[in-house]
């Protein structure tokens, strides 16, 4: 079969009878003239001219197309090929010559030298001879793209629509540069950069690693900065520069393609990569002077000039006329005042941001009580809060330790449920039933909460009763097509007890279960809804005369590393995993017989180790490799790295990369966006086995190369590997990629939470050698959230106490008594019984010198915390908690034993309550006790190594 002309490597030139017959017209012009063709006996010669020149010219190119497959794959000779010398000169011109042979090796030659012979290329394109123009514009075509001599990709390839693709993931970075430059000028060239963009933030990993490999990281610099459409390239871009050693100066801060950029998105730019470099001096007038309030504020908080940024937003919250812009600027106002402990501005702060005007808009009110709460104003917080979201405001009125305030606001009062509590009910059904609503009943929305607050202070009879009515699969909630039992589910992965979720899902009488069901099962298990389905398959085909709630009871057990009733670990782990991996397995299904491939996954293998079924979990681990299940191939390349089998985890990590690598079977190309991320942790992995085996050459290279891949435009990408390298025990160099990170994502970006992400991972990372620092980094991401809807009500008390205890840390280890102080007191507005700090720092304090400063505040949540056992005498919870904290600081044991007493009768089957009680026993000299009961525990949870712990230390104090 004879090929279009199109698609041959070189258009078809017109031969000598064509150009003498029209010296000016392209041949296909001339094929296609009746004129030329004529008639009778001269145009039959001249069809027998054309048929035998037509074959010839094929001959040759389908030769010549032979001949360049063949260069493509190495070094051509200049004396074969006629590559461009000082000897034998190559211009545009040849492209006329009058022989064939010369018209296509000046044609090749020209392609081949794009960096030399573009102008002329060009310019020949404009020719007024139709066939040098034509050969002209054919090279050009073929630059733009990507097709560049040396390519190892065949030409024929690079007609589809991953083109740039395949050119890009060859390394060929030249290539795909000169497409985009090629490009400039024509409607597509806006469109070549974003797609070239999109391919370097997703799939930046394999390019550095050909950038590495073949020691051409210029080249793909080149490319960063030709296709530099946002922000984010253009940090890369930067970032690269600092790891080539490039010099940056303010000629070059910017890339090439910012002439197209508005002022605004070059401010940002400037501003941010300012702040990289670390020259916060030279980011903040550039803010100043663009009159960016946004830009001017992100830059006053990183270099922590808290006085200025108070000045500023108070000034700005006067001046504004909007309502939202007012109280956007005074919660800052307050923000930056309490970090500049300007007590006077933030009590005035304070006192505008807690009056809501009439008609405010609920995210402009939603800003004033998140302001406030985090700020320790929790009264304030909450009266705001009331007004729009009773159910909110009771979470966060929870969180804050004030229960009654939590159930008045549902309109349930404590002092009123023992005998009201089944009508409440029953009112609550009804209003479902009769109200018609298209979505769930205010009533019924409030008892749902209430089962949260009821969990929190010990009434589990209570709240587990409200459970089971309102446990109604057969009532939908208005036109959601949401069932009860499934608003309920919900609602439940939000308390203490995320273990009913699956009690509740299948009961006695039930034969299936909603996908919605499924889905908030899985999430209380933590795993995904098609594992939970696979395994209730596998389970029933295993036991298919038990009932459906037992079998879904067991699957729920068996993922919780629970052995259910019934079941024999010996049997029927190998029969579970027999199913799940045999793909070949036949079911009929209404009359036909269909191939039935059930697939394994991570969650899975993970339940097999919960159920300490090790070599099963290997097996299933290799099956989902020799199926190509990359994140399988990663994880079992990890363990090995963790057991010392180097040879193992380097071909494992090897493997990982060549799973990475593959092209998928439609497109011929690979387009997953997770393999970036699993090649990038093999890449750690392999870093690491270089170091273990002291090949220091490899260990460069491959840090190198590692390096070079946390330069990737995809800030979520470097923010995923830092925490990786943490997990590995890498903390330098992840502490080193988030530090960067930090300042870049301050700035916002289009990953909804990713400073805050950022931060507290930066801040978990050096936490450990720069407390102070890492309480600063966590405290800006916290206040960085004000605007955002990403977070439940109730983070707006335990993130900033996660803060403060940061912060006490720091003045703890200072000795700085005043700090300690103002710290204690913020803790103790946002939640007056915190019990963690006091267990575990209230003993540093001593430690540090300042047990006045511990005892005063240990007797303060001691009497607070009897007042409220006193109301709530069932919270077995707190009644532990307080004791437990009595017993660390070894004060106030006659009380903290009553606690405990009555913690452990509330609770008796609890080893972690008996543990406190044999703690506090301890405390008080009766070490014979406290060995028996701790030896009790021991006996309920062998595996728990602290009461291994426990149990030596009274041994030895009674030998003693």
């Amino acid at each position: 079969m004879i090929r279009p002309l199109t698609s041959l490597l070189i258009p078809p030139p017109p031969c000598d009878s064509v150009r003498l017959a029209s010296a000016n017209q392209p041949w296909g012009d001339f094929a296609s003239s009746d004129d030329t063709l004529g008639a009778g006996w001269a145009g039959n010669r001249v069809l027998v001219v054309l048929v035998f020149f037509g074959w010839m010219f094929l001959s040759l190119a389908v030769g010549l197309t032979h001949v360049s497959a063949q260069e493509s794959q190495s070094e051509p000779d200049p004396a074969e090929t006629g590559s461009p010398s000082q000897s034998d000169p190559v211009t545009a011109e040849n492209l006329a010559k009058d022989d064939y042979a010369s018209r296509q090796r000046a044609t090749m030659q020209l392609w081949r030298d794009r960096e030399h012979r573009r102008q002329e290329v060009q310019d020949a394109s404009r020719h007024p001879d139709p066939e040098v123009a034509q050969r002209a514009n054919w090279i050009l075509r073929q630059w733009r793209r990507g097709a560049v001599f040396g390519s190892p990709i065949p030409i024929e390839e690079l007609d589809d629509a991953f083109t740039l693709q395949r050119v890009l993931d060859a390394g060929e970075f030249r290539a795909v540069q000169a497409a985009v430059e090629e490009s400039a000028g024509t409607v597509d060239y806006d469109q070549i950069k974003k797609q070239v963009a999109k391919l370097l933030s997703l799939r930046f990993p394999f390019y550095a690693k050909h950038a590495v490999d073949r020691d051409n990281a210029m080249q793909l610099l080149e490319l960063v900065n030709a296709v530099c459409v946002n922000q984010e390239l253009a940090v890369c871009r930067i970032s690269i520069m600092q790891m080539l050693g490039v010099p940056i100066n303010d000629d070059n801060l910017l890339p090439q393609t910012a002439n197209a950029w508005s002022e605004a998105e070059k401010r940002i730019s400037l501003v941010q990569i300012h702040c990289l470099l670390g020259q916060h001096d030279q980011a903040l007038p550039i803010a100043v002077d663009a009159d960016d309030r946004e830009l001017k504020r992100v830059v006053r908080m990183l270099m922590g000039q808290w006085q200025e940024l108070a000045a500023d937003s108070k000034q700005d919250a006067e001046n504004a006329d909007e309502i939202n812009s007012q109280v956007l600027h005074w919660a800052w106002t307050l923000v930056a005042a309490d970090r500049s402990n300007n007590d006077s501005l933030a009590d005035e702060a304070c006192q505008m941001l807690a009056v809501r005007q009439p008609n405010e808009s609920f995210q402009t009110t939603t800003i004033r009580w998140k302001a406030l709460a985090l700020h320790g104003r929790i009264d304030e917080a909450l009266a705001l809060l009331r007004e729009i979201d009773p159910n909110d405001c009771a979470s966060v009125a929870l969180a804050a330790s004030r229960p009654s305030t939590a159930m008045d606001v549902l309109g349930y009062p404590y002092s009123e449920l023992d005998a009201n509590l089944d009508q409440w009910l029953t009112d609550a059904i009804v209003d479902q039933v009769t109200s018609g609503e298209t979505k769930i009943s205010p009533a019924v929305d409030s008892m749902m909460t209430l089962i949260g607050v009821l969990l929190n202070i010990g009434r589990t009879t209570d709240a587990w009763m409200i459970c089971e009515r309102l446990n109604r699969p057969d009532l939908t909630i208005g036109m959601s097509n949401e069932s009860m039992r499934d608003r309920l589910l919900r609602s439940l992965l939000s308390t203490p007890r995320t273990d009913w979720v699956a009690k509740l899902a299948a009961v006695p009488g039930d034969r299936v279960t909603s996908f919605a069901s499924r889905w908030w099962v899985a999430e209380s298990l933590g795993v995904d809804e098609e594992t939970l389905r696979v395994l209730l398959d596998v389970v029933g085909s295993l036991f298919p005369t038990r009932e459906y709630p037992d079998r879904f009871s067991m699957v729920c057990q068996l993922i919780a590393g629970e052995l259910p009733e019934g079941f024999d670990a010996d049997r029927d782990f190998e029969r579970i995993y027999e199913r799940l991996s045999d793909a070949r397995r036949l079911q009929p299904i209404q009359g036909r017989i269909i191939r039935n491939s059930v697939r394994m996954n991570q969650h899975i293998v993970d339940m097999f180790s919960a159920q300490q079924q090790f070599d099963i979990a290997r097996r299933a681990l290799l099956t989902m490799v020799a199926a190509g299940d990359i994140e399988a191939a990663q994880k079992l390349a990890e363990i090995e790295l963790q057991r010392g089998n180097h040879e193992a985890a380097e071909q494992l990590f090897d493997k990982v990369w060549q799973l990475a690598t593959r092209p998928d079977v439609q497109s011929g190309i690979s387009v997953s966006t997770e393999k970036p991320l699993a090649a990038t942790k093999a890449l750690v992995g392999q870093w690491i086995l270089a170091k273990r085996a002291g090949d220091t050459e490899a260990a460069e290279r491959l840090l190198r190369q590692l390096r070079l891949t946390l330069c990737s435009p995809s800030t979520d990408l470097r923010n995923q590997i830092a925490e990786y390298l943490r997990d590995q025990d890498e903390s330098a160099l992840a502490s080193e990629v988030l530090e960067t990170l930090v300042s870049i994502t301050a700035f916002g970006s289009s990953e909804a939470t990713e400073f805050y992400d950022v931060a507290r991972n930066y801040s978990a990372a050096i936490h450990d050698t720069d407390v102070a620092k890492a309480a600063s980094w966590f405290d800006l991401a916290v206040g960085g959230t004000l605007e955002t809807t990403n977070y439940r009500a109730t983070a707006y008390i335990s993130l900033p106490l996660f803060v403060r205890r940061w912060m006490l840390e720091s003045a703890i280890k200072d000795a700085d008594a005043e700090a300690a102080k103002r710290h204690i007191e913020r803790i103790e507005l946002l939640d007056p019984l915190n019990i963690d700090f006091a267990e575990r720092l209230l003993p540093e304090l001593r430690e540090a010198s300042l047990g006045d400063l511990a005892d005063e505040v240990f007797d303060r949540l001691m009497d607070r915390g009897l007042e409220y056992v006193k109301v709530y005498a069932q919270d077995a919870t707190t009644l532990n908690n307080l004791a437990w904290s009595a017993a660390m600081n070894k004060r106030r044991l006659d009380e903290a034993l009553e606690l405990s007493q009555r913690s452990v009768y509330w609770e008796p089957d609890s080893a972690i309550y008996r543990d406190t009680l044999a703690e506090i026993l301890f405390s008080m000299g009766r070490s014979e006790e406290a060995l028996l009961i701790e030896q009790a525990c021991l006996l309920d949870d062998p595996e728990d190594w602290h009461f291994h712990t426990q149990v030596e230390k009274y041994r030895a104090a009674i030998k003693d």
